[in-house]
């Protein structure tokens, strides 16, 4: 029945692909039972043989497995088992040479002969000379003999080296050279030699210890026969030493191109690996070194034998596979014998598909004009809508102006660090007393940092004092510097967590103290380290790979600044017991004035519920503080679920929140998504209004223009600014106002009838400023003429008079100082002209080199609107440009 069900679908996904192409409908056919039943066979056989190839795989793939796992065993457990032994040999050997320290070397051998008897894995125990004779040894006839010519000797006394074995040599013991193992019978011995030294490091001789290949072959071969492994062991500079099956074969050679040694050994100590073994075989094998670094014990299976389980496992699913092939076959013949009785009623529903076709193609067409007709004004929407976006701006889009402004003064201001510290050091810096608003100072520096904060997932809060002062007096832009270095400094050594720039005032006498702190989960700083914190050119962290870069100037001048301002600054150092991390807290303090006047504090909000959802606590207790403040009952929760049931319980019971703050980002999602979902239930929940306070990296028009929102706020969200936005959003909608007519547009003859135009040269060779200039002076009303290098502005001042010359000092050709000599020491229109010069370098070795030029007056760059049109007399006359 499923399939019949299926043939009618086909059919018009078939309509639908070839009407897409232009095709036409299809022509009706008749069915096709035994076409159907083929393909069916074919894919039933396709996903059996699918699954048997998965299942298959998967099996081989744990076999392997389980051999790595049983070879790693093996070969861990005989390396254990060898390296004991060879600790048995070492007592063995290391007796004997305290022995020798009190009696000769032939008592020696006698003292320790009944002990090898005890240790199976020992022949015989030589004692030999500087020259390599043998002047003792447990067994009769070695004595005499020489081992000078092997290797492991050589190095023993040259080589300054402590123990070695040697490669295997034929016969029971120490044989002469020459013959191989096979020409033995197939008997070697394997020696082992520990150096003899004087007090003075000579070489006196070897203890060497005989080893019984036999018994390394009969570990092995216990090991093999119980695991069906085989074992074989090296020695860690690749020799051959013995096999499981008690073979010669290669004993003695180098396979220091086995896979052991040249994928793994000397940097691991055990490893596994799959391949064709020395022996051609392909096995999967495994290795590990005895702790002493004597033997490499190498354990192989088969890879055959490892996967004859699975092969018969296999057996038993092909099998399997099999019958359910042929019981899925029986039901697909009797379906298709099923669909042999419909084919009748398959004619019958052709007809009524041509049927539906129509229909569907009719349908189509309607949506199709629909679309069209729908699309039209919304073309109109959407364009209208990108027309008003580029009128007045909006208070978010202002504020964003306004960041990328303070962006730029901030930038001037580290420029100018050194010029402050010097002005510091000569007691020359002179501090403004104005009123200011800190709130505005404290979001200047805030907004500015927010972004790239937001962007290293680090939360940036700041908690004010619910009784600061609306205005106070004194320096804002120190202040403001002394904030940006420190809210600076907690960005960069912090990568995760929060940090919190804290706000409080205290009443002294006749003047109030400022308390900043400045807090984070960063790196923190040591104990030792504070004291060199804030001393100039200095770091906490001053090593050539030092993570984090800097002039350390920044806190110096902070010190000298609060020092200045009647306060000064302490670094907390980080948490006790923790080396990398525990954060920081830099404080300072500075006396400023107080405002006379009734200053109120925040108000607007009192009765009014809110509910806060944030899921960092710290952000959670400010804003709950400043909202209680300000006379609102606050509750915060950490996240949307609890959200919702806290909005739920205050409708039922009588008493529902006015109006949710939100977190952009919340442990269960974002907090946009909570807010549709608030919407979905809106009246449930008594209406509340919707704030979302979003970081820094947020676009709240993407935000906004979700119609879910009854406002937007950017973090950290201020006492000032979250009033008027939560006073926003809960106030009542008022009536849409008829748009106002639009301003008419500015006449530039306005200036031109004020009176003469200032005649203007500039000289500057930057196109990029001398854009910049022009427009500034052309539109405060002077007429303005460019030269491009010193050369073009001695050429231009002898041709015709101009009331002011700007000169740069930095150009091609012919500097600025050089111009301007050569303009004063010529007659000619300009000889006496104003003289005003343009230049980077700032400081009074400039200024001076300036009037010594002949130069009346000095700018810095970058220069400022409004001082260059005050020291040109266009001050007024660019005010009323603005005013028209």
């Amino acid at each position: 029945m499923a399939v019949a069900k299926m043939v009618p679908r086909i059919a018009q996904l078939r309509a639908a692909f070839r009407r897409s192409l232009g095709l036409g409908a299809p022509k009706p056919s008749e069915p096709r039972p035994w076409l159907l039943f083929s393909a069916a066979v074919g894919l039933v056989a396709l996903c059996l043989l699918g699954i048997y190839s998965i299942l298959m795989h998967r099996g081989q793939q744990d076999a392997i497995a389980e051999a790595e796992r049983l070879t790693q065993g093996v070969a861990a457990g005989l390396a254990d088992q060898l390296t004991r032994a060879m600790q048995t040999v070492d007592l063995v050997v290391m007796d004997a040479a305290d022995r020798l320290a009190e009696t000769d070397p032939a008592t020696v051998t006698r003292q320790i002969t009944g002990r090898i008897r005890d240790v199976p894995q020992m022949r015989a125990l030589l004692i030999t000379d500087a020259q390599g004779f043998i002047i003792a040894s447990s067994v009769e006839g070695l004595r005499e003999a020489s081992v000078a010519d092997r290797e492991w000797f050589r190095l023993l006394r040259f080589g300054n080296q402590a123990l070695r074995l040697g490669a295997p040599e034929p016969g029971r013991f120490i044989g002469p050279q020459g013959r191989s193992i096979a020409q033995a019978g197939g008997l070697y011995s394997i020696p082992y030699a520990r150096a003899m030294r004087g007090a003075r490091g000579e070489f006196q001789g070897a203890i060497v210890a005989v080893l019984n290949p036999d018994y390394l072959v009969g570990v092995a071969r216990r090991h093999a026969d119980a695991f069906g492994a085989i074992v074989r062991v090296h020695s860690f500079q690749g020799l051959l030493l013995a096999r499981s099956d008690g073979a010669t074969q290669g004993v003695g050679e180098l396979n220091s191109s086995s896979w052991i040694f040249r994928d793994f050994l000397p940097r691991r100590e055990t490893g596994t690996w799959a391949g064709v073994d020395q022996d051609g075989s392909e096995v999967v094998a495994s290795f590990a070194v005895t702790r002493q670094g004597t033997f490499v014990v190498e354990t192989a299976r088969s890879r055959a034998d490892a996967l004859d389980t699975a092969n018969r496992l296999g057996a038993l699913l092909a099998a399997g596979v099999a019958a359910a092939a042929v019981v899925t076959l029986v039901a697909l013949w009797l379906l298709v014998r099923q669909a042999q009785a419909l084919k009748m009623q398959g004619q019958r529903l052709a007809e009524s598909e041509r049927a539906a076709v129509a229909a569907s193609r009719a349908k189509e067409e309607f949506l199709a004009s629909m679309s069209h007709e729908i699309r039209t004004p919304m073309n109109g929407v959407i364009g209208m809508t990108g027309l008003l976006l580029d009128t007045g701006l909006d208070g978010v889009q202002r504020r964003y102006a306004e960041t990328i402004q303070g962006s730029a003064e901030h930038l001037m201001m580290v420029l100018n660090d050194i010029l402050d510290f010097s002005k510091l050091e000569a007691g020359a810096l002179q501090l403004e007393s104005v009123p200011f608003n800190v709130e505005q100072e404290i979001a200047t520096i805030v907004e500015l940092f927010a972004p790239r904060a937001a962007a290293k997932g680090v939360e940036l809060v700041c908690a004010l004092a619910p009784d600061l002062p609306h205005k106070v007096v004194g320096d804002p832009g120190r202040i403001r510097q002394m904030l940006f270095n420190l809210v600076g400094n907690a960005i960069k050594f912090t990568e995760t967590g929060w940090i919190q720039v804290a706000i409080s005032i205290e009443a002294e006498l006749d003047y109030w103290r400022l308390r900043v702190s400045v807090s984070d989960t960063g790196i923190g700083i040591e104990r030792d380290k504070i004291g060199m914190l804030f001393e100039r050119f200095t770091q906490a962290d001053a090593s050539i790979r030092r993570k984090y870069g800097g002039t350390g100037l920044g806190l110096a001048i902070c010190k000298r600044l609060a020092e200045e301002m009647g306060g000064g600054i302490e670094a907390v150092p980080r948490l006790a017991g923790v080396r990398n991390g525990g954060g920081s807290i830099f404080r300072f303090t500075v006396k400023i004035g107080r405002v006379e006047g009734d200053q109120l504090p925040l108000t607007g909000l009192s009765g009014r519920r809110i509910l806060v959802v944030d899921d960092l606590p710290l952000n959670r207790e400010i804003m709950v503080r400043q909202l209680a403040g300000m006379g609102a009952e606050a509750i915060a929760v950490a996240d949307g679920g609890t959200a919702l049931a806290a909005l739920r319980q205050a409708a039922t019971l009588g008493r529902p929140f006015e109006a949710a703050v939100l977190d952009g980002q919340l442990p269960d999602g974002d907090g946009l998504a909570l807010a549709r979902r608030i919407r979905q239930e809106w009246d449930a929940f008594g209406r509340p209004r919707l704030l979302l306070c979003a970081s820094g990296s947020t676009d709240p028009r993407e935000a906004n223009g979700q119609g879910v929102l009854d406002g937007l706020l950017l973090k950290p969200a201020l006492p000032t600014r979250l009033r008027d936005a939560l006073l926003v959003a809960v106030a009542p909608p008022k009536p849409v106002a008829a748009a106002p007519p639009p301003p008419p547009a500015p006449v530039p003859e306005a200036l031109a009838e004020a009176g003469p135009q200032v005649r203007v040269l500039l000289v500057e060779d930057n196109p990029t400023n001398q854009l910049v200039m022009k427009t500034i002076l052309s539109r405060a009303g002077a007429a303005v003429v460019v030269a491009g290098d010193g050369q073009q502005a001695v050429t231009a001042a002898r041709a015709a008079p101009y009331d002011v010359i700007l000169m740069d000092l930095q150009m091609p050709v012919m500097d600025g100082l050089e111009a301007t000599r050569s303009i004063r020491g010529h007659p000619g229109p300009n000889r006496r002209t104003h003289i005003i010069g343009l230049t980077a370098a700032v400081g009074p070795e400039f200024e001076r080199q300036c009037r010594e030029a002949g130069m009346d007056d000095y700018v810095g760059k970058p220069v400022q609107r409004d001082l260059l049109l005050r020291k040109l007399g266009l001050a007024a006359k660019a005010a009323g440009s603005q005013a028209a």
